[in-house]
């Protein structure tokens, strides 16, 4: 992987390598992936993209079947308010003292 400066001009119209949303112009992340220069969006789609290139796993971007959804906000967070719950603590977490609990 090389950190050669990427071919197309600033602000070209190009899609993430990863995720597929548009590249914001003028946006640096990317680098060399299976011969050609590959732009990303964000530094976390760069990040992951290096992780799997990197462990020998390019072959990934080649049989997918669909881009790398994007994460989501969540509106709604009653579903980790269940991590609140004693019974569900005493499976994984300890008392830190202080009134504190770790997992």
């Amino acid at each position: 992987m090389s950190a050669a400066a990427p071919p197309a001009l600033p602000g070209a119209a190009t899609d993430c390598y990863h995720c597929g949303l548009p590249v914001p112009a003028g946006t640096t992340f990317g680098f060399e992936a299976a011969g050609a220069w590959r732009a990303f969006c964000c530094t976390g789609c760069e990040a992951v993209s290096r992780a799997i290139c990197g462990g020998g796993l390019d072959d990934y971007y080649r049989l997918r079947e669909a881009k790398a959804p994007r994460p989501t906000e969540r509106s709604d967070d009653e579903e980790l308010r269940l991590y609140d719950e004693p019974a569900l603590q005493a499976r994984f977490a300890r008392d830190a003292g202080a009134g504190e609990r770790e997992a």
